[in-house]
């Protein structure tokens, strides 16, 4: 693949994201699943659209900037049939990442190449809340939990996403002792963006994460100050806070840029419509 050249539009949002720019891939706009908190990257709607090859190519080969990073999302990547032909085409440009559903994951993961590393969200440690995240019938659970036998044999490739939710039965400490048994050594907690980062329970949730991080001495994890992580046994914990709370300037460091898969480049500005609750396709949604 060519080094990306310089040959944009004085709108091209691409030109918001500076050194350190990094570069999201909406690969598919489908999923099979229908969370009440989305992370379908802001893409406004949902279908069956899927990228070519070709067409992801040209459109990084067009960035104004070498990314430092890529991560291939959807919409549910796996469900694309060729994700391990664009990992690898990508792989020549920037480190991979990839983060999912993990629905597809124990019969897609080994067709990835050897360093591309992926994030599985976990939306539940039992089958009533998966089910009521995800939206799907309760014996779905048996279904996700059957695809982590990837983890526990190949455990440095593999993050787990969790995110900090509303509500009195929500606890930090099940979801680490969750990842562990399922071999994660890397668990990430990520904030809330949208209209119910203001509901109380909400923020009772917060503020008990970040007193947890704080009573164990947590630092910043590397450059980017939005994470910060501590050591707990076998495992490191990251709270990652959204990039849309910290500003044009931080944003601008260490944002992202959004590639859809029609192969529209649009920016993390898309986010500022959803502190007024956005519309119910993207209401609640989070971008990490």
């Amino acid at each position: 693949m060519s080094t990306p050249r310089s040959r944009q539009t004085r709108n091209d949002p691409t030109q918001t994201v500076g050194p350190y720019g990094r570069v999201r891939v909406v690969v598919t706009n489908y999923c099979n699943l229908r969370c009440r908190y989305c992370f379908n990257e802001g893409y406004p709607s949902r279908g069956r659209v899927f990228a070519s090859v070709a067409l992801i190519r040209r459109r990084i080969a067009e960035l104004s900037f070498r990314p430092s990073g890529i991560k291939l999302t959807g919409g549910e990547p796996f469900a694309h049939p060729k994700l391990e032909v664009i990992a690898a085409a990508l792989e020549e440009v920037a480190p991979v990442t990839v983060t999912t559903n993990g629905m597809f994951l124990g019969m897609n993961f080994e067709k990835l190449p050897s360093t591309v590393l992926v994030t599985v969200s976990v939306f539940g440690t039992n089958s009533s809340e998966f089910s009521a995240y995800t939206r799907r019938p309760k014996h779905d659970f048996d279904v996700f939990e059957r695809q982590l036998h990837v983890v526990r044999s190949c455990p440095q490739r593999f993050a787990a996403n969790v995110l900090v939710r509303p509500g009195s039965a929500w606890q930090l400490e099940r979801y680490v002792e969750y990842c562990a048994a399922r071999g994660f050594r890397l668990v990430r907690f990520l904030t809330l963006i949208g209209p119910e980062k203001i509901v109380p329970s909400y923020l009772t949730n917060l503020a008990r994460v970040r007193r947890f991080f704080s009573a164990r001495g947590a630092k910043a994890s590397g450059d980017d100050t939005s994470v910060v992580e501590i050591p707990y046994g076998q495992q490191r914990l990251q709270l990652l806070d959204q990039y849309t709370d910290l500003g044009e300037e931080y944003l601008r460091k260490f944002g992202y840029v959004w590639l859809g898969p029609l192969g529209e480049f649009y920016s993390v500005t898309r986010w500022s419509r959803l502190k007024d609750g956005g519309d119910d396709m993207t209401k609640g949604a989070t971008s990490r």
